[in-house]
């Protein structure tokens, strides 16, 4: 378990890396690849949290009062730091490319 969660890791480190140089170098269909690849990492990762979460709830389920049912489940802090920053980095793709593309085929 531990060597999973820390594969995800160093593969979202160097997802990042790499579609981080290929927008800087803008090499489009790069860095949407990586992009897509870091996509579906951070979503079987987040499956795995979210599976860990549900086996220790039911567990703590027993003992525990109403008012911890309402309590939101927390993301480690560098899977929501890979998060945050797969999703600017996809906001800075659109934002690049996009207008690039706009401004080659517009009348």
């Amino acid at each position: 378990m531990i060597f999973l969660i820390f594969r995800h890791e160093i593969d979202c480190l160097l997802l990042l890396i790499q579609s981080y140089v290929f927008i800087c170098d803008y090499q489009y269909m790069n860095s949407i690849s990586k992009l897509h690849h870091m996509h579906c990492i951070l979503k079987e990762w987040n499956d795995n949290i979210e599976n860990q979460q549900n086996a220790n709830h039911r567990f703590a389920l027993s003992g525990t009062s109403a008012l911890n049912f309402f309590k939101s489940s927390t993301k480690p802090a560098l899977y929501t730091f890979y998060s945050k920053f797969h999703e600017s980095l996809v906001a800075k793709v659109k934002f690049i490319f996009f207008s690039k593309i706009n401004k080659k085929y517009s009348i």
